[in-house]
Formats: C-alpha cells, sequence, structure tokens
C-alpha cells in the first residue's frame, strides 16, 4: 500500500520549526514545451540551508523576477555578506524519483523575503 504522504502538499513550517533559512545559491528554471526549452522563466530554485536544523533543500519559487539575482548573490558572499530569507507558504510533497530509486521532496512556496540580521 502505497504511503498516504505521497502525492500531497505538506505546509514546510510543520516539519521544519524554524522559518529562516540561509541562502548560498540561485538557479534559473526554464519553461520547456513538448521537452524542450523555451527562453520563458518558470522561477527559481533557491538553494538554502535551514538556520535551526542545518538541513539543506532547494525550493521552487514561480516567477520572472529573483529576490536578488545569482550574480549579486555571489558579490555579497564574496564581500563576506549572509542572505538571510524566510518562505511564504512553502510546501512539500514527497515523490519517487525514477533516476535516484528513491523518495524525495519536491518544495514550492508562493514568495520569499530577506530576513534582516542585525
Amino acid at each position: 500500500m502505497a504511503s498516504l504522504f505521497l502525492k500531497r502538499w505538506l505546509l514546510l513550517n510543520g516539519i521544519v520549526a524554524e522559518p529562516v533559512y540561509y541562502c548560498h545559491g540561485i538557479r534559473i528554471i526554464f519553461r520547456y514545451e513538448n521537452g524542450a526549452k523555451t527562453d520563458e522563466v518558470q522561477g527559481y530554485k533557491y538553494l538554502v540551508t535551514n538556520t535551526g536544523s542545518f538541513e539543506q533543500i532547494e525550493v521552487f519559487v514561480p516567477g520572472d523576477k529573483p529576490l536578488i539575482t545569482p550574480e549579486q548573490l555571489s558579490e555579497l558572499q564574496e564581500s563576506g555578506e549572509r542572505v538571510f530569507v524566510e518562505f511564504e507558504n512553502a510546501v512539500v510533497k514527497p515523490y519517487y524519483s525514477e533516476r535516484t530509486h528513491s523518495i524525495e521532496d519536491s518544495i514550492k512556496a508562493d514568495a520569499l523575503h530577506l530576513v534582516e540580521t542585525k
């Protein structure tokens, strides 16, 4: 019998209590049509580490404009700055990956916001 969690979206904040993440990577996700990549930006994937659990995850946020560009993030990191973010309405859906032959998480959020640090 399949897991009740498969094919269901779960709130990320119900799984990971600490809402703040350290952002250390951003990549552009392009839309695909009939298996072919288009020039249209579908959204961005943010590679982040939770500041409470230190778990690393990748979160997809739709839209054609990132919070900051990958280049801006690199510049900030090179100057010693750290970028912290919080996701809005982040949800997790487990799925079976044919590539890795294991259960993995698909995580998406409506938006993300910078978290000010002192």
